[in-house]
């Protein structure tokens, strides 16, 4: 068999590999942060609302904290109207996405390694546990157009970089493509590092200061891009340039406390890209606590970093694919790192996904160098040892990969199996207890949600809490949470509910305070009036 031929039989068998482990994905309904805004957000039911998407935040009802990213948006309104608002195009665009970007993974790995362990990395990719929560939700579709395109472009890269110098026109390529990813999630930031860490890796002979020389324009250009971005991100989001809140476990820290608190993740990140057995969709506090001062997590998250800082030097020369893959890991990661500006996340698996691309680089050129550095007989026997116990890992990947598309089934199997995976999360407590809303559940309902509020003290989860007594007539219970509530947060809608209780309970002189500062507020003030 040619080599053109076994190429096209790997890609197809890949694309086998990822769609045979993602097809439950077709069964699946909206889940998550897909119920507001790829089955509710109006702006998506038009195609005649072009001006509004790209001019309006990401979360629309969240004003300078909903993000921008306009061409994920668009990418909604599109299979919106490819299916007049069925959710297969959703499913479809997700799943060929995922094939897609395991074929550019192939593509990358074989410019880097033998053939049979690029193979074996991009099927590792194609079949990755951790990347079921990218391929489940469409909005996280930015994620996978990422990965692909960024595997392509660094493909692309290194193969012209053998032999000539970088054009303008080569320049306009990725800057245009670097826009694009911009416009779709923030994380497409990372493209100068990834093409600094390419010419680090692979030098082609040149010197550093011919390298350089020859990058420099590229990195101007695209900061340009950046800035440019930027600009048009801080006037939608009126001033605000993070468009993002502070995840719970960061609020109030320090710079230093943060890098405490994410030295903890770093042992989380490791075990999701390289041991995912344990899966869960949300990394909530009490999941995962902050940190003010150096302890275990810390230590064992410091020794991790050190150790993978010393692999990535002595192999730089050696095996420089090894060096490329672990830089290619840690500037996937940059964007949700935390210490410098707080993200509304800790850890998400959503956000592994372009960073497992360096994670299955890495691992080929660790398995490569191994099985090439023995000899003679122990090289015939050590090869297709590592390369069964690897096609093993690749299988059990794939089933667990499987049956976790059947947890994202519906939002109450979502939810309930989240409990059991992370049952000190608030937040998946307080998403189950919403979702009980049959009387003969609302006990069950109750008690999730206090047991949520008691791990964390959220102001819309109390008004939550608040309204589901008041349905059940016991507006004695529900009164002093709507309280707490609107201590922490104002929330006229909540504010009003709370009126109407100390109203059936005959408490009208707090009923004309509340009704007095709801109208202070701004807010549904004729309600209040």
């Amino acid at each position: 068999m040619t080599h053109q031929r076994l190429t096209l039989v790997a890609g197809l068998a890949l694309v086998f590999f990822c769609l045979g482990s993602s097809w439950r994905l077709l069964q699946n309904d909206f889940t998550q942060d897909d119920v507001p805004l790829a089955r509710e957000d109006v702006r998506i039911q038009n195609l005649g609302n072009v001006v509004e998407i790209v001019s309006t935040p990401f979360w629309p009802k969240a004003g300078p904290i909903g993000h921008h990213r306009p061409a994920m948006t668009l990418t909604l309104a599109l299979e919106w109207a490819a299916g007049e608002g069925r959710i297969a195009p959703f499913r479809i665009i997700s799943l060929t996405l995922a094939a897609a970007a395991t074929l550019a993974v192939f593509a990358l790995a074989l410019e880097l390694l033998p053939f049979w362990w690029a193979l074996a990395v991009a099927a590792a990719f194609a079949v990755h546990p951790v990347h079921v929560e990218a391929v489940a939700i469409a909005i996280n579709q930015g994620e996978l157009v990422i990965a692909l395109a960024y595997a392509l472009l660094l493909r692309w890269y290194l193969r012209y970089r053998r032999e000539r110098n970088t054009t303008w026109r080569d320049r306009g390529l990725m800057a245009g493509t670097m826009a694009l990813a911009l416009f779709y999630k923030e994380t497409g930031i990372v493209l100068p590092a990834l093409l600094v860490a390419a010419e680090l890796c692979f030098p082609h002979g040149r010197s550093l200061r011919a390298r350089w020389t020859d990058l420099r324009p590229t990195i101007l250009l695209q900061g340009l891009v950046v800035a440019v971005v930027l600009a048009i991100r801080t006037a939608v989001l009126g001033g605000e340039i993070r468009g993002t809140f502070t995840a719970e476990a960061l609020e109030g820290l320090s710079m230093s406390e943060r890098a405490l608190t994410m030295l903890a993740v770093v042992p989380e990140w490791l075990r999701l890209l390289f041991f995912p057995v344990s899966l869960q969709a949300d990394y909530a506090p009490r999941e995962i606590l902050p940190a003010t001062t150096f302890g275990l997590p810390q230590a064992l998250g410091l020794a991790i970093l050190v150790l993978a800082g010393l692999l990535l030097y002595r192999t730089a020369r050696a095996n420089p694919t090894i060096t490329f893959g672990g830089l290619w890991l840690a500037i996937g990661l940059a964007p949700v790192h935390n210490v410098l500006v707080p993200a509304g996340i800790v850890l998400a698996e959503r956000t592994l996904y372009l960073p497992s691309i360096g994670a299955m680089l890495l691992m080929g050129g660790v398995l490569a160098g191994a099985t090439t550095m023995r000899a003679g007989t122990a090289r015939r026997v050590a090869t297709p040892l590592v390369g069964a116990v690897v096609a093993l890992l690749i299988v059990l990947g794939a089933s667990r990969t499987f049956s976790r598309f059947g947890v994202w089934r519906d939002q109450r199997t979502l939810w309930t199996q989240t409990v059991i995976d992370a049952p000190e999360s608030y937040r998946a407590l307080l998403a189950l207890g919403s979702l009980l809303t049959h009387p003969s559940y609302q006990e069950m309902a109750e008690r999730f949600m206090s047991r949520g509020l008691e791990e964390w003290k959220n102001p819309a989860a109390m008004f939550a809490l608040s309204q589901l007594l008041q349905g059940k007539g016991d507006c004695v219970r529900a009164i002093p949470v709507a309280q707490q509530a609107l201590v922490l947060k104002e929330l006229a809608p909540g504010r009003s509910e709370h009126l109407a209780c100390l109203m059936w309970e005959a408490r009208y002189d707090e009923a004309h305070i509340e009704a007095l500062q709801g109208m202070r507020s701004g807010y549904w003030t004729p309600v209040f009036l």
